[in-house]
């Protein structure tokens, strides 16, 4: 007699579940074509910045042309050129601030416009690092409002918490950088971008390494060294150039020793008063993806998870 055993049955097997399917989904929308067809320009407010520079060649002249010199009688005499001497760097020093400062900002404003990954990272953390930060501006820089994100990760420790839930829009946004930078009144976070390295994994895909310099001082220490050491640049002027000539001082070679001489007394009071609390370079990852001419960031986080932890990047397929 033959038995026939019915074999055991199986379950079926679940599909494996990509644990970064998430992360995918949030890179195949960035990468959606922008509908608004807006592109990002150079920020012609940055240019605004020359106007405090003008300050510099027109008091250095009017200085200049109501101090005179008292030129030597003796020109054999070396000390009766410290005079002239001091006057003519003072009026080197001003001319060549004024063209640095110039330099800086047209170079600020010609890179602005986001055509590249490596404009984009620096105009995204200068939008977001100025004192009078424009959500619109910061917005236009980032892609990833148009699709769901993960909540925001909070920053801690040396750096102020930013406790905003999600960052689904520009005002969002702008509110979580003043928050992480400007959230403690009694403190200051300059942030700079050092080195940036940038590659291509994906078409009209790019990651950048960035290393953050950040700078955290004191506000009401800081400020105290540096009225000091303005306070002692003025002094020449407050005593006057009639008084010091009287003495036997030569008047410019006055005001350029107390300007050093500030300069001096403002770094040795603010390193005393630890107006300087930390200095520290993190390295960070971002994503950028293109649109048209346009470069933008899929977060604007400090950090997201998805850039932080990015496995899932060298899975991806497009």
């Amino acid at each position: 007699m033959t038995l026939i055993l019915n074999p055991p049955q199986r379950s079926p097997r679940k599909p494996a579940v990509d644990p970064h399917r998430e992360a995918k989904a949030r890179l195949h929308a960035a990468m959606a074509p922008d509908l608004s067809v807006k592109r990002v320009g150079r920020d012609g407010r940055i240019l605004f910045g020359i106007v405090p520079l003008l300050l510099v060649p027109f008091g250095a002249a009017a200085l200049l042309a109501v101090f005179q010199p008292v030129w030597p009688g003796d020109v054999s005499d070396w000390r009766g050129w410290i005079d002239p001497g001091a006057w003519a760097l003072v009026g080197v020093a001003a001319a060549l601030a004024f063209y640095i400062g110039v330099s800086r900002v047209m170079s600020r404003w010609a890179n602005s416009a986001p055509d590249s990954p490596e404009k984009a990272i620096h105009e995204f953390y200068r939008a977001a690092t100025r004192r009078r930060l424009r959500s619109r501006r910061l917005g236009a820089l980032v892609r990833g409002f148009d699709h769901p994100a993960p909540p925001v990760r909070p920053v801690f420790n040396w750096l102020t918490a930013a406790a905003v839930p999600k960052l689904d829009s520009a005002k969002t946004l702008a509110r979580y950088w003043r928050a992480l930078l400007r959230g403690n009144p009694a403190v200051t976070h300059l942030v700079t971008v050092g080195d940036l390295q940038s590659e291509s994994p994906l078409a009209d895909v790019a990651l950048a390494r960035v290393t953050l310099r950040i700078a955290v001082r004191r506000k009401f220490a800081f400020y105290a060294a540096l009225a000091a050491g303005v306070l002692v640049a003025a002094a020449p002027f407050v005593v006057g150039a009639e008084r010091l000539r009287d003495l036997g001082a030569p008047f410019w070679g006055v005001v350029v020793s107390a300007a050093g001489l500030g300069a001096g007394l403002a770094w040795l009071i603010a390193r005393l008063n630890k107006a300087h609390i930390d200095r520290r370079e993190v390295t960070v990852h971002k994503l950028l993806v293109r649109h048209g001419h346009n470069w933008r960031l899929v977060s604007g986080e400090w950090e997201s998870i998805d850039e932080a932890d990015l496995e899932w990047l060298l899975k991806f397929r497009a």
